[in-house]
């Protein structure tokens, strides 16, 4: 996968269908996933409960719903990050890459 930096020269192209950024972004974020990070699942009957990653098996993510304890498996494109303020992150991309800082509103 190329990095963000070098997809932004692509931002403008004419030749880069409309949406695909977005998608590319997206499918970055899933990369980054591990066992232990933090998400909101986004669709099913499920939609907007927290869990946490126990497990990767290429697009699919098993994943422990912290308000019932249950295990669920969805695959990677349901599943966001989920950010809380007090939060460590480290910036990737952009002026500031590099430096970690802490969530202090969401």
């Amino acid at each position: 996968l190329p990095t963000i930096e070098e997809l932004h020269s692509f931002m403008d192209s004419v030749s880069m269908p409309a949406g695909e950024f977005q998608r590319y972004l997206r499918r970055l974020e899933c990369v980054r996933m591990t066992p232990g990070t933090k998400v909101k699942i986004e669709d099913t009957e499920h939609k907007g409960s927290v869990a946490i990653v126990e497990g990767l098996y290429d697009d699919v993510a098993q994943v422990r719903i912290t308000s019932t304890n249950e295990v669920v498996r969805f695959h990677v494109d349901s599943l966001r990050r989920h950010f809380q303020s007090g939060d460590t992150v480290k910036i990737i991309a952009g002026e500031h890459q590099g430096i970690t800082g802490w969530i202090t509103k969401v």
